[in-house]
């Protein structure tokens, strides 16, 4: 509940009950003795003396234990002291003595049930209070929404969406505060956010200290974490991280740094290696005067989804999203609507790599407690349909603040203070609740001879040569993760300097959530060469034909990017039809690329053509598969 408006509750329950009490003229009781210490009670809560006060009415119950008006002023000074058992107890007795004796009573006990999640006895409560007429406007509209609320929890209670939710191991979780940001695909690796006070030698006090740590697991178990270092940010706190789906880069939130344009703004960082870049802030587009946070890109790289205070949304924070330009650059970012923002917060968004499902938290729809978890889907359309609450116990009374998905859909891992400090929770995703199906491809590329992990640009194309994927390998270990759909066909190229390019067309698999390829590449040295399958020519003819383009650019890259390095193309072919022919075909064929890449600004002195015709078979001409891997050009280092 809103704390502001649980003190204003109290103040005005007190006030009004104290006074109303004070102000009977008939009392419920003839015994005099406790008349007489009411009177005296009365006359103590004037004087603000409340330990007399309460000293008085005990006795006037004692000497007249069903004397209301003392019950009543009694469970007020309960109250104020903070002391909701004995005031919950004294009032339930005024309630069994005269059900009709005051509506505020049932007021109270509503909001006390509510809060404790007692959701049954805050509806009848709530109920009670709805029955008196003449109530305060706002307190009868307050009532009736908790007791939609508490339909709504109870309801969602008796209707767990899961069996079962795991707290992390104390290797992650302790007693500060832990937040989940990213869990990689084999799920080995996890790290996280933890803020904790700590100990200032220079001033003396303890002041708030928020860092990244990386755990590794081993079996079933989480290790000790390390924390994460971004080079130059050591004196500074950091929060709200998500990394780019392939881990190359991460995007954070820092609050109070120098030169930062609002009270939180959202920075970016690139991995060398296994350190962290200095990183910078993003332009004013995404950073404004108010609080930017939370930051996550899609698996593309062209959208940024991040909540936002700023002006012109629909409430507090709100989500919104940039879109990637043609420079580089993030545009103005749009408001994602009333189907996603509330007039509440909205915060901590998700987007999965499937690029069609959301996830976020709200405290401006209805739900479980403070902060929930919600999910929202994008239609063929572009728009999104209205975010829907998680459920019960994804969701608790506390604050359910942020989720991190398993890269398969299968699980998730979530931040919550549900019991107390903030730690970290996982669960099986249930099937309503799991992004959309995807394909992970996890590749390793290597030197051909040496088996050396490789520094690499990875480019997929769908089948109509639209670029679905750029993506980098990890010198470290070689290793580049994409995202693709199941049973598509696509078409890879891997580009590294010093080597020849790699391409091949291949179709993704149905039943697979995770494909794992190794791919090898040649090193540009004398005698080395590349076959190319995709230069079109028609039947028996040298010209090019359009779709050739695609594999003809990336030959003119590789001759741009080693100059000085002198190349043969070399035209082959089948055995099918007469032999000086098929030598004069190839030959001018391997011209053709010749002439297309001098006139593309490679040197002429690069590069050299020779026809073989059938002389160079790497495959029998008996079959129709041999024939078309004989129909090639071959590109030799010199």
């Amino acid at each position: 509940m809103n704390i502001r408006i649980l003190f204003l509750s109290i103040v005005l329950f007190c006030g009004s009950s104290l006074l109303s009490v004070a102000q009977k003229t008939e009392l419920s009781s003839e015994n005099r003795k406790a008349i007489k210490a009411y009177k005296h009670a009365q006359k103590a809560i004037g004087n603000m003396d409340y330990a007399d006060a309460k000293e008085a009415l005990e006795a006037a119950l004692e000497y007249d234990d069903g004397f209301i008006e003392a019950l009543m002023l009694l469970g007020n000074v309960y109250k104020l002291e903070g002391r909701e058992e004995e005031t919950v107890e004294t009032y339930k007795k005024i309630i069994s003595i005269d059900s009709n004796y005051d509506a505020d009573i049932y007021y109270f006990l509503g909001n006390y049930y509510f809060e404790k999640g007692d959701y049954h006895n805050a509806i009848t409560s709530y109920s009670g209070y709805l029955n008196f007429e003449g109530q305060q406007y706002k307190k009868v509209v307050f009532a009736q929404y908790r007791i939609d609320v508490a339909n709504y929890r109870l309801t969602a209670e008796q209707n767990p969406v899961i069996d079962k939710i795991d707290k992390l191991e104390e290797t992650i979780n302790t007693k500060a505060d832990e937040f989940i940001n990213y869990v990689n695909i084999d799920e080995n690796e996890l790290i996280f956010n933890r803020k904790e006070l700590v100990y200032n030698m220079l001033n003396g006090k303890k002041q708030s200290k928020e860092y990244f740590l990386l755990s590794k697991k081993s079996g079933n178990s989480w290790l000790s974490p390390k924390e994460v270092i971004i080079k130059n940010t050591e004196a500074y706190n950091k929060g709200g991280m998500n990394l780019s789906f392939d881990a190359s880069r991460m995007f954070f939130t820092g609050c109070g740094w120098p030169k930062g344009r609002g009270g939180c703004d959202i920075y970016t960082t690139v991995r060398k290696g296994d350190k962290w870049s200095t990183p910078t802030a993003l332009s004013m587009s995404v950073n404004s005067g108010a609080d930017d946070k939370n930051a996550c890109v899609s698996a593309d790289g062209k959208r940024l989804y991040f909540a936002s205070a700023r002006k012109g949304g629909k409430g507090g924070s709100d989500i919104w999203m940039s879109t990637k330009l043609d420079n580089g650059k993030w545009s103005l970012p749009v408001n994602l609507g009333d189907e996603i923002n509330t007039s509440g917060d909205e915060l901590a968004p998700f987007i999965h790599p499937d690029g069609q499902t959301l996830y976020y938290s709200s405290d401006g729809s209805q739900g479980m407690g403070g902060l929930d978890l919600m999910i929202s889907r994008r239609l063929p359309t572009g728009d999104w349909e209205e975010g829907v609450n998680m459920g019960f116990p994804i969701n608790s009374k506390n604050d359910d603040l942020s989720i991190f998905p398993a890269m398969d859909g299968s699980k998730a891992w979530i931040s919550s203070n549900r019991e107390g400090d903030y730690n970290i929770y996982s669960f099986n995703l249930p099937d309503n609740l799991k992004p959309g199906k995807i394909l992970n491809l996890k590749g390793i590329v290597t030197d051909i001879n040496t088996g050396a992990f490789l520094n690499c640009k990875v480019e997929i194309t769908n089948e109509i040569n639209t670029l679905i994927s750029i993506s980098s390998t990890n010198p470290k270990n070689g290793e580049f993760l994409s995202v693709l759909s199941p049973e598509k066909n696509y078409n890879i190229t891997i580009f590294s300097k010093g080597y020849f390019y790699f391409t091949a067309p291949f179709t993704t698999p149905s039943s697979l959530s995770l494909l794992r390829k190794n791919f090898e590449l040649v090193k540009i040295e004398r005698g080395a060469l590349l076959n190319i399958y995709n230069i079109f020519y028609e039947e028996d003819k040298w010209e090019l034909l359009p779709e050739s383009m695609p594999e003809l650019d990336r030959l003119r890259r590789l001759m741009l990017q080693n100059p000085g390095i002198k190349f043969v193309i070399e035209g082959h072919s089948d055995n099918i039809g007469d032999e000086a022919h098929i030598m004069m075909l190839s030959e001018r064929r391997a011209w053709a690329v010749r002439h297309y890449l001098i006139s593309n600004d490679v040197e002429p002195e690069m590069v050299i053509y020779k026809g073989y015709g059938h002389r160079k078979p790497i495959a029998s001409n008996s079959t129709a598969a041999g024939r078309k891997l004989n129909n090639r050009i071959t590109i030799r280092v010199k």
